[in-house]
């Protein structure tokens, strides 16, 4: 993924970093739980606004960076599973190790997707899917984990994702904040697979 950031009245398009990721599944699909193994390394500008997960605490204690970008791998534990051909459910764990200081910050996300409807059009499959996510930091290698919420953010995410194509998928949603540490926020996404 490619990622760039455009602030209203502060000029044009600027480059900001890239993620790669990857998954695995080490047993085939419909199997209890559907457990997948995932990676991603990101390589991205401090100048990055965009909020895909959140991981770790807010008392995290600041470590001078040895470079300008950061540089996480991230690595996670999905649990997922098909109720129903329109209703899935996902339980995430999440590990963000930071390359420069060596600290993990821990997080999680549990969600749902229901498709809406679903239309094949010569074979090319057209989705409407609501989704529902709550996701979270539980702390740090550094601190530990917690609960509090005086210092963990905590969101609950209502979203709409619309597959154009089976290349193309159109998101919008956004995320209300739970704790008094967490912000309000509204997303729109547009992918491409290729």
């Amino acid at each position: 993924m490619i990622e760039g950031q455009v602030t209203s009245g502060e000029g044009g398009y600027s480059f900001t970093g890239f993620r790669w990721e990857n998954r695995y599944r080490p047993f085939g699909y419909g199997s209890f739980l559907n457990p997948v193994l995932y990676v991603e390394y990101e390589s991205l500008s401090e100048e990055t606004k965009y909020l895909m997960e959140v991981s770790g605490r807010e008392d995290a204690a600041e470590r001078e960076k040895t470079r300008p970008r950061e540089r996480v791998l991230e690595t996670r534990l999905i649990l997922g599973r098909d109720v129903t051909d329109r209703l899935d459910i996902a339980l995430n764990w999440l590990n963000e190790s930071d390359l420069d200081t060596g600290v993990t910050s821990f997080g999680y996300a549990a969600g749902l997707n229901y498709r809406l409807f679903r239309r094949d059009s010569a074979g090319a499959a057209r989705d409407v899917v609501f989704g529902l996510e709550l996701f979270g930091g539980l702390g740090d290698s550094d601190k530990g984990i917690t609960l509090d919420s005086g210092i963990t953010q905590h969101y609950l995410s209502p979203n709409l994702m619309i597959r154009l194509s089976d290349a193309m998928t159109v998101r919008f949603g956004g995320a209300v904040g739970l704790t008094n540490v967490s912000q309000d926020l509204a997303r729109f996404a547009v992918g491409y697979e290729f």
